[in-house]
């Protein structure tokens, strides 16, 4: 800790200014910027999002493939059935993610 205070000191000193970029480890740290925070748990939710939407596009698109195939009610509700079963491998697939997304944000607002 003293390093850390003396490098810095000295840094102050001699008119040098030093930059920190915000990693995994430090993103929600005390001393960090609100709104610098507030902006990087925006562009991870942005980015969640949009996969989010690209993986359920895709299921639709899969599911669009089968029906249109389907040359009976069998086969119509096998492509149903897959289409359900890839919805809820992806909620269980995003729903942690999320989770811990707000859960670090949380964090973050308490310190």
């Amino acid at each position: 800790m003293n390093k850390v205070f003396g490098f810095l000191l000295a840094t102050l000193i001699s008119g040098n200014s030093i930059a920190i970029q915000p990693t995994e480890e430090n993103s929600y740290q005390k001393g960090t910027n609100r709104a610098d925070n507030r902006l990087e748990f925006f562009h991870k939710l942005q980015k969640l999002e949009s996969e989010s939407h690209q993986q359920r596009m895709g299921i639709l698109q899969q599911a669009e493939n089968c029906i249109s195939q389907a040359e009976n009610f069998r086969e119509y509700r096998k492509c149903e059935q897959q289409e359900k079963q890839a919805r809820q491998a992806f909620r269980d697939k995003h729903k942690p993610k999320m989770q811990a997304l707000r859960q670090e944000f949380r964090a973050q607002r308490r310190d």
